[in-house]
């Protein structure tokens, strides 16, 4: 399990790598474990700017052992949340983070 679980921090931490090497951030896995409630680990990885932007992300693992990538985004009530790349949110209940779905209106 703990080389499974170093695999896993050197492949998710080369991702976050690619997007910070221009900005001079340096990532750290804050935490492997299932955070969603699915059964499947997920990862939060913090990048840390250097005195630029700090960001946490969400990486939500898949059945097929690939992730969906979310942002924390904190709103100006300082309510924050995860926003997946294709407008998933994900809130915490303070144990799980759990998808909400908005009701789409025609």
């Amino acid at each position: 399990m703990e080389i499974k679980n170093t695999l896993k921090s050197m492949l998710l931490s080369g991702a976050l790598a690619l997007g910070t090497i221009a900005c001079d951030a340096t990532s750290e896995i804050v935490t492997i474990r299932d955070l969603t409630g699915d059964g499947i680990e997920d990862v939060i990885i913090y990048t840390d700017g250097n005195g630029a932007r700090n960001f946490r992300y969400l990486f939500i693992g898949q059945e097929d052992g690939t992730y969906i990538r979310a942002k924390e985004i904190t709103e100006s009530s300082g309510v924050s949340y995860f926003l997946t790349d294709s407008g998933d949110a994900y809130f915490s209940d303070g144990e799980l983070y759990k998808l909400v779905k908005e009701d789409k209106k025609d």
